[in-house]
């Protein structure tokens, strides 16, 4: 069995993702198990998130940031 994990900077924009595809395809034959974690920076960016609204600062921005960031890349693929 094989395993595959893929975050951050491996899988932070669309080209990247679509290295991804393409290593999976060169190297994914037989049973193989595939992990996918946050793309580029979200685990950080979702912590500050969440400590602003903990602290009700304002958080929207980062958010609507964040939101964008992931639809621009679902767009691109």
């Amino acid at each position: 069995m094989k395993v595959f994990k893929f975050g951050g900077a491996s899988i932070k924009n669309a080209d990247a993702i679509r290295n991804v595809a393409d290593i999976l395809v060169k190297h994914g034959s037989g049973p193989i198990v595939i992990v996918i974690s946050a793309i580029g920076k979200t685990t950080n960016t979702l912590e500050s998130i969440h400590q602003q609204w903990i602290t009700s600062e304002p958080y929207a921005e980062g958010f609507e940031r964040l939101k964008k960031d992931h639809l621009q890349i679902a767009t691109e693929l």
